[in-house]
């Protein structure tokens, strides 16, 4: 497991609500998401918990 992990801070965002500021995360799962609050948005709507590898693109 990769050492710079971290859970998202989804708390700090109301679902299903994202700003659409572009400041991309790399999710474990390979996926780039635009923002933060956009990966909390798709864990929220599929029931996952996707963890952050690293901020900037994947």
């Amino acid at each position: 497991e990769d050492l710079h992990t971290r859970p998202p801070s989804c708390t700090s965002y109301t679902m299903p609500f994202c700003t659409r500021e572009h400041s991309p995360v790399c999710g474990v799962d390979g996926v780039e998401y635009p923002s933060e609050c956009m990966l909390c948005f798709f864990n929220w709507q599929n029931h996952r918990d996707v963890a952050i590898r690293h901020t900037g693109p994947c």
